[in-house]
């Protein structure tokens, strides 16, 4: 039986996780339903529960994810030796899905590259103290068209009337 104008719409591709298990999924469940029954009763003892079931499929996320991270070094050590499409096919997805704009790295004022973490830190706070600490600030910096300096100061304010919108 042939079908005719029928389409789907809406439907994306789904990424698949290689550790995302039935294991890891009753684990989750799990979890959910104590988090549930918590919320219903609150009492300490439910809460353990749920705090320990909440911690254990932390963990077995960190395992699973491990040990997908071993297989694909494992499927890169392979596949390098005898071609780089897989090498090149993870860097390509991981370009695409990150946004170009944005870089992890702390640079320093001349542009380069900051890896020692007392460096960053520092950095960070050197940016932050120029960006928050302007210091004194000339007054005449502030008047414009011979006014009074702006200041800490109350400042008389009129209404707006209809002439002023037109």
């Amino acid at each position: 039986e042939e079908t005719i104008g029928v389409t789907k719409t809406g439907q994306s591709k789904k990424k698949k996780t290689s550790w995302w298990t039935e294991e890891m999924r009753d684990a989750v469940k799990a979890k959910s339903t104590a988090f549930k029954h918590w919320l219903k009763v609150r009492t300490p003892a439910s809460r353990l529960e749920y705090e320990h079931k909440r911690k254990a499929a932390n963990q077995l996320k960190r395992k699973l994810k491990k040990e997908q991270w071993v297989r694909i070094g494992e499927d890169l050590k392979a596949d390098f030796q005898c071609g780089r499409k897989l090498l090149y096919g993870m860097a390509k997805s991981y370009r695409n899905g990150r946004s170009q704009e944005t870089s992890p790295n702390v640079l320093d004022k001349d542009g380069n590259i900051l890896r020692d973490k007392e460096e960053i830190d520092s950095r960070w706070q050197e940016h932050f103290q120029e960006l928050l600490n302007v210091g004194d600030v000339d007054h005449e910096t502030l008047t414009t068209n011979n006014e009074t300096p702006v200041s800490n100061k109350e400042v008389h304010v009129s209404d707006i009337t209809l002439e002023e919108l037109d």
